[in-house]
């Protein structure tokens, strides 16, 4: 049996999609959605009313991060447990570089839209960016490179 593929989607129907299915690990992907016009509104519009109830009952494992698109996020996290732990080093590590600083984790591809979603970590700070881009070299060498392969195909560290 082929997995299911995507044709379209929101951030809020992943959320719906990922709080049904998270109980049900067998299942990979959701079945296609061809979802347009009003229909798709109404849909937005009761998923991103009922988003805080749907999640709030799952435990989080992270503290220090801001998250944007939560549901998508924490699906990938918890499909990819390895990432708990690099994002709490990662946690640490910058804290170590950086002086002022916000994390911000989101899914996305800094590449080619045809790519694979990778989490994106994402340090905004306020100083200068020049600086701010020698303070994510230094983090790269004394960490981030020494990091397995299978890591960074999951995840992106990069300046907001």
């Amino acid at each position: 049996m082929q997995p299911i593929q995507i044709t379209e989607q929101t951030d809020a129907m992943w959320e719906m999609w990922d709080a049904i299915l998270r109980p049900m690990p067998f299942i990979s992907d959701p079945p296609a959605l061809n979802l347009a016009g009003p229909a798709i509104e109404q849909l937005e519009v009761a998923m991103t009313s009922s988003h805080d109830s749907l999640i709030a009952g799952v435990p989080w494992p992270l503290d220090g991060f801001e998250i944007r698109n939560e549901g998508r996020v924490r699906a990938y996290i918890n499909a990819n447990p390895v990432l708990v732990h690099v994002l709490e080093e990662a946690r640490l590590r910058i804290a170590d570089i950086f002086r002022e600083f916000t994390l911000l984790l989101k899914m996305g591809s800094l590449t080619s839209p045809l790519n694979a979603p990778k989490l994106i970590l994402s340090v905004q700070t306020t100083m200068p960016r020049r600086e701010a881009l020698e303070k994510l070299d230094e983090l790269d060498e004394s960490w981030w490179l020494d990091q397995p392969t299978s890591v960074d195909e999951k995840l992106i560290i990069t300046l907001e």
